[in-house]
């Protein structure tokens, strides 16, 4: 008897594709938590931006 391939929609161990909007909204959420980390300051909310989305490429 011949074995079976294991098949699935995802190849094991790969991490799930997410999209565009899904994406922003994890940067999103991410950058918000910095700037309360960060005390609320303003004027910085592009730094929080690019700091939460390095993060978050980082993760994936």
């Amino acid at each position: 008897m011949a074995k079976r391939e294991r098949t699935s929609s995802q190849p094991s161990g790969s991490k799930q594709i997410r999209s565009s909007s899904e994406r922003q909204q994890e940067i999103a959420m991410r950058a918000y938590a910095l700037y309360a980390a960060h005390g609320y300051r303003q004027g910085h909310d592009l730094d929080d931006w690019l700091e939460a989305e390095r993060a978050i490429d980082r993760a994936a």
